[in-house]
């Protein structure tokens, strides 16, 4: 059974607090939201979470309410709380039943640590910017699938959105000081680059299968257009079917993407051969879930859209003024750069007008692209390669016959300059110069772009140029609407028109939030707090050297009176220094024994030879070990010798120490083998070829850049902490001068695409997610008009649970091995079947728990074989056992066990049943009225246009054409009607027909439909009808 819940959609019902809603039951009126998508699957067993996304200020409304768990301060459960707290309860799984409508944060609280599996769709925040915070402090931590390009650009997404959010609010203070009802989920850096390392990346159309609790899944990915690397994920599970998930994808061709491998037309992923097999594999899908959002918007012509943005920027920048870009920081920055970029090679290749992007991460994400341009255009993906090829020729030294000219990338960005800041971009460039700026983020909720907005809006001949309406309630939607409002009269922007460029004329109000310096009697009452604190530090820290000088004296006085006692008692240790035994002066004298910190001590006073000086001894030498010099005097038998006597005709026992004994390594010629020489050798050739070869590699180029940005990021966190600071929030309101334009570059569907591409897609259940009521109403509309299509189409709201399908209870048996070597495997997609016929054979030992399917011969042969009597009834009565518990779920019946449509009341007590009155244990239950089991039985779904294409290649050879609706006609040319003419129709579900003479075609015709099959090979006898395929002659 598939369960889908939508747990944050754009459009939800406000202030509901029920638990999940059937799509029975009424909703009330629902408004827009920020989009921070996310989705909840759960196929049987396992849970998917699709999508983990955020808005741009990172704040969930009501994000703490009564229906969280245990966690009520209002504070993110950490990932070691969730881990514990699973831990405690293995066995307790959140029931969805008990899900209340909640803020995503909330619900992904009591979720997360029942989540399997997590993919992540695209790189923008509203669907993964959720996902490093959830990991961190949630608990999410499960498998997590992603492309390549989403995993990287998603990374530098959030790393920019935080890094701005955190150079502008006291992210702790605001925390311990903000209301119950709102929280910032906002990730350190840290937990970004750990969140996103964990991530497992893929490849288009690879198929990838899962581990673990999802081991019965496998994900592929495909192209979806609308941002680099942006998938369509397709979840394939054997009892649940095919899901294939598709939000926020692209059918129209973009410059530097191709369309979505949805539709036919649509270009092959990297590495596909074309582009029939990538929409053939996710067509016919048992559930199709797709976004819905644009249903009633009409996208207007690409060739319009990218004459009416060129020519407002050639005008605009002529006249000396300037334009302003609101700009995601990844997915749809590329589009817009390789527009500009490519205009101003042609227009301006002076560079007379700078063309600037602000973001702390845009040289990353440009070095970064370079990389993944086969998940481009096919053009582009060529490109790379002679790209590639050309700057290894370059590399090489020149001769005569080498070309030293290095192809040019689309990527390369001449006329970009990359900015980290607002104030950066004003050192290099003046205020008043014309220039074209890109800044992060596309709301105008924080960041450069919102500052940007309060100089640009003081002067009237200055363009802002939106590229999406925002998010509800952000600075950039009320410019949208400032802008829609002071449109002509009967203009309707969904309706793929282009409006012009108007002047509002209304004030806006804002906040400007900013870390400035403290300046004077702040920064005095700053320093003077600092100098307050460090000087009660060197207080406690004298307090402390003064307690252990204490502590230091006490031992000495202590060792020297147990030192005095044991020389008086004879029987401990005085130490000598015997080191001078030639007769020197202070030869045997008495020292005190050193406390432990003078064992670290440095000598006083020493001379050249390194000999003690002048009132010098042994014990001034910073060894923690005793010398041969220290001895001590020994009073009992052993501890002297006759003839050996020490310093006062007394033995002398000198201390012992553990002795390292160094071995030369040799070769086997007797070579010393010098190890660290050919290390550093080693070291000093990986970084010559490091630095020699490649140079020129987007890769290393990636990976330098990466580098740089930490050391900034580091070195900018340790300036913020040298420097007095303080967060302030000023109040702007500005008048609304400039010109405002509206030209849409989102790169999304419209309402014809929809409408067009889910009949051809032909699914056979259809979930619809994020559109508002009247798009619903629209969409539904259209769709119940299509006679051919599934009528189990579900439109759920938020937080409304959908169910399709029934329980599926799999069973884990183990095949025997004379079953498996008689088996027959017929391939059919990605599977292996075959028809089997075995009794079911209880296992003893380890594997106890496992049934074994096994041939009835096998079977006879390994009791005819059997051991001992007690082995017998130990297997006899395992046997038994799995036989009764089989025949108790209902997977076998017993002899006396009537059929369905017999009485009920003569069905015998399970617990009553014994392995004597169940019979031949046939896996499937067997009918007693049924029809015998046919001699072939073929599995798949014909389609007549893949079996034309199929006739017409080698080794057929064979046209064909259809003849009506459902009919196929094959026959060699000019004989449609002959006797060489074979018909194949499909008459009904699981029936096709073949009619024709017994010719040539008609053999082949007959292969080839037997070909797109998987057959499986069954009982004894043939038919004339087998398996659904009839023969007519």
């Amino acid at each position: 059974m598939i369960t889908f819940v939508p747990l944050s959609v754009p459009y939800a019902a406000v202030g509901s607090e029920t638990s999940v809603r059937t799509k029975h039951e009424s909703d009330a009126s629902e408004q827009e939201h920020p989009r921070a998508l996310a989705y909840l699957l759960q196929m049987d067993d396992v849970r998917v979470l699709i999508d983990c996304g955020s808005p741009e200020d990172f704040v969930f409304s009501n994000s703490v309410s009564a229906s969280t768990s245990d966690n009520h301060d209002g504070k993110a459960e950490s990932s070691s709380m969730a881990q514990q707290r699973e831990a405690s309860d293995p066995t307790a799984s959140f029931d969805l039943d008990q899900l209340k409508a909640a803020p995503l944060d909330t619900l992904l609280r009591q979720l997360a640590p029942t989540i399997d599996l997590v993919l992540l769709s695209h790189s923008s925040l509203d669907h993964l910017g959720l996902f490093a915070y959830a990991h961190a402090k949630l608990g999410l931590r499960c498998q997590v699938y992603a492309t390549m390009p989403v995993q990287s650009m998603g990374k530098l997404t959030v790393l920019e959105a935080i890094q701005t959010w955190r150079s502008e609010v006291d992210i702790e203070k605001e925390s311990s000081s903000s209301s119950f009802n709102t929280h910032r989920c906002l990730p350190t850096a840290n937990e970004v680059e750990d969140a996103f390392e964990e991530i497992k990346t893929v490849r288009y159309m690879q198929p990838t299968h899962l581990e673990g609790k999802c081991a019965s899944l496998t994900l592929t990915a495909y192209n979806a257009g609308h941002s680099l690397g942006g998938a369509i994920w397709k979840i394939r599970s054997p009892t649940s079917g095919t899901v294939v998930v598709a939000l926020d994808w692209n059918h129209n061709r973009e410059r530097h993407l191709d369309g979505t491998i949805l539709l036919s037309s649509s270009a092959a992923a990297p590495g596909a051969p074309g582009s029939g097999s990538g929409s053939d594999a996710v067509r016919r899908p048992d559930l199709l879930i797709t976004e819905i959002e644009r249903g009633l918007v009409t996208n207007t012509r690409r060739k319009d859209r990218d004459a009416a943005l060129i020519d407002l920027v050639h005008t605009t920048i002529q006249a000396g003024n300037s334009l302003l870009f609101p700009i995601d920081a990844s997915a749809r920055l590329l589009e817009l750069m390789v527009l500009l970029d490519q205009h101003w090679a042609y227009a301006y290749p002076h560079a007379r007008f700078p063309l600037c992007l602000i973001s702390r991460t845009g040289k990353e994400v440009i070095e970064r692209s370079r990389t993944y341009m086969e998940w481009m255009t096919r053009e582009w993906a060529t490109k790379a390669n002679e790209t590639i090829e050309a700057n290894q020729d370059k590399s090489k030294p020149p001769n005569r016959g080498n070309r030293s000219a290095a192809a040019s990338s689309p990527l390369d960005f001449k006329y970009v300059k990359v900015y980290s800041s607002l104030q950066a971009m004003d050192e290099a460039i003046p205020q008043d110069q014309a220039k074209v700026v890109l800044a992060v983020p596309p709301s105008m909720t924080h960041g450069p772009s919102r500052r940007l907005l309060a100089r640009f809006a003081k002067n009237p001949n200055d363009v802002v140029v939106l590229i999406s309406r925002g998010e509800p309630g952000s600075l950039c939607r009320q410019l949208w609407d400032a802008w829609n409002t002071n449109q002509g009269k009967g203009f309707a922007w969904a309706q793929g028109k282009l409006g012009e460029a108007v002047t509002p004329n209304t004030r806006v109000r804002f906040e400007l939030k900013s870390r400035v310096p403290l300046e004077g009697e702040e920064l005095r009452a700053h320093l003077e707090a600092e100098q307050a604190e460090r000087d009660r530090q060197t207080q406690q820290r004298a307090l402390l050297a003064r307690s252990r000088r204490r502590l230091e004296a006490d031992e000495d006085e202590s060792s020297d009176d147990d030192s005095g006692s044991d020389g008086e008692g004879g029987e401990g240790e005085n130490i000598y220094d015997v080191a001078n035994e030639a007769g020197e002066p202070g030869a045997g004298t008495l020292v005190r024994k050193r406390p432990y910190g003078a064992a670290f001590a440095e000598p006083t006073t020493t001379v050249a030879n390194g000999a003690s000086g002048a009132g010098g001894d042994t014990n001034q030498l910073s060894y923690d070990i005793y010398l041969k010099g220290n001895a001590s005097r020994a009073t009992s038998f052993f501890g002297s010798k006759a003839g050996q006597e020490g310093p006062f005709g007394l033995g002398v026992r000198y201390r012992l120490f553990p002795a390292i004994e160094r071995k030369r390594m040799v070769d086997g010629f007797g070579e010393v083998i010098d190890v660290a020489r050919w290390l550093s050798r080693r070291r000093a050739l990986e970084a010559a070829e490091s630095a020699a070869a490649d140079t020129l590699s987007p890769e290393n180029a990636a990976l330098s850049l990466e580098a740089k940005r930490k050391k900034a990021a580091e070195e900018e966190a340790r300036l913020a902490a040298a420097i007095p600071s303080k967060y302030i929030t000023e109040q702007i309101e500005v008048k609304l001068g400039c010109r405002i334009a509206f030209i849409e570059m989102a790169g999304l569907n419209d309402g014809r695409a929809l409408k067009t591409l889910i009949p051809q897609l032909h699914p056979r259940r259809l979930v619809m997610v994020n559109g508002d009521e009247g798009t619903k109403e629209d969409m539904l509309g259209v769709l119940a008009a299509i006679k051919s299509l599934t009528k189990d189409v579900f439109v759920p709201r938020w937080m409304e649970s959908v169910q399709i399908g029934e329980v599926t209870n799999s069973y884990t048996v183990k095949l025997g091995e004379g079953l498996l070597a008689g088996l027959e495997l017929s391939r059919f997609e990605e599977f292996e079947i075959a028809h089997v016929r075995a009794l079911v054979k209880g296992a003893i030992g380890a594997e106890a728990g496992v049934p074994v399917l096994e041939t009835e011969n096998a079977i006879a042969a390994a009791t005819a074989a059997g051991g001992e009597e007690g082995g017998e009834a130990a297997a006899a009565a395992a046997q038994e056992g799995v036989l009764v518990e089989l025949a108790s779920s209902g997977i076998i019946r017993s002899n006396t066990q009537p059929a369905s449509d017999e009485d009920p009341s003569l069905i015998p007590n399970v617990e009553h049943l014994t392995g004597r009155n169940i019979q031949a244990t046939l896996l499937a239950p067997t009918i007693p009225h049924a029809t015998p089991i046919p001699g072939t039985l073929f599995i798949g779904d014909l389609k007549l246009s893949t079996l034309k294409s199929a006739l017409s290649s080698s080794p057929f050879r064979l046209p064909a054409d259809f003849a009506g609706e459902g009919m196929l006609v094959c026959a060699p040319a000019g004989s449609t009607t002959g006797p060489d003419a074979v018909t194949i129709q499909k008459q009904s579900k699981g029936r096709i027909v073949i009619e024709g003479n017994v010719t040539k075609s008609f053999r082949s015709v007959r292969e080839a439909v037997y070909g797109l099959h998987a057959r499986v090979a069954g009982g004894a006898g043939g038919a004339t009808q087998v398996g659904g395929v009839e023969t007519q002659l």
